[in-house]
């Protein structure tokens, strides 16, 4: 129910965005009790990386730290190995994957790397390793769950989105090659396909600016994507809003 004495104002950072608005969208908060909205380096439509993450110990910029503690010990290749066993479980990166109408998995046979076909594995019948099936299948019911949400909520409050782009020197994923070997997926190295100039080293500006519906959109150039939050180019953004 609406408390008519409440405004809230969110500022989300990353996948914080997709938080609130199931929040919204499951009524855990009311539409009427929201004065507006700011999401910064949201993965609105998805981030190409979270399929990454369940190959390689790289891709998350935290636990990549860890990683590189972890070589200082003996046997880290299997605690390495351990550690991808327990992120293929998270399911929130695989609700962090692109949506359905988005395919960014080149897959090629052991025959050859001329590329079979292209695909998004979230919506494949069949769910190789180390893909899990309940969490992709938990994932498509929240790529479902969060699409309405611009239709739900259009006109009811204001949605800003701050998000990077042009970047000269991070590298933000976009797609990649798959070898698949019976019902298993490896990922090839190097990844040949990503983008410097369209995201924020993590989420591509699709991903952010893309979205269906109203909403005021804020490029910021040249901002990376784990520090936004405390780049003051971000904050003088905030500030000429009247967020802070």
């Amino acid at each position: 129910m609406p408390q008519d004495v409440l405004r809230l104002r969110f500022v989300t950072h990353s996948m914080g965005a997709l938080v609130v608005r199931a929040g919204l969208i499951n009524g855990y908060l009311h539409c009427d009790n929201v004065l507006d909205i700011y999401h910064v380096a949201p993965p609105l439509l998805g981030a190409p990386f979270s399929f990454r993450a369940l190959f390689t110990e790289d891709s998350l910029p935290v636990l990549s730290r860890y990683v590189r503690w972890m070589t200082l010990y003996p046997d880290s290749n299997i605690a390495v190995r351990r550690l991808l066993a327990a992120l293929s479980k998270f399911p929130s990166l695989y609700e962090l994957m692109p949506r359905k109408d988005r395919s960014f998995v080149q897959v090629t046979d052991d025959a050859g790397r001329e590329p079979i076909n292209c695909v998004n594995p979230v919506y494949e019948r069949i769910t190789p390793n180390p893909l899990r099936s309940s969490c992709v299948s938990k994932a498509r019911t929240a790529h479902v769950m969060l699409d309405s949400f611009c239709t739900r909520f259009d006109g009811k409050f204001p949605v800003h989105v701050i998000y990077g782009e042009n970047n000269e020197s991070l590298r933000t994923d976009l797609q990649y090659y798959v070898l698949k070997q019976g019902l298993s997926w490896k990922l090839e190295f190097p990844i040949p396909f990503y983008s410097n100039t369209n995201g924020d080293g993590s989420v591509p500006d699709w991903s952010c600016a893309n979205e269906s519906g109203a909403a005021c959109l804020h490029p910021i150039p040249n901002c990376q994507h784990d520090t936004m939050c405390a780049d003051r180019k971000v904050m003088d953004k905030l500030e000429i809003l009247g967020v802070i």
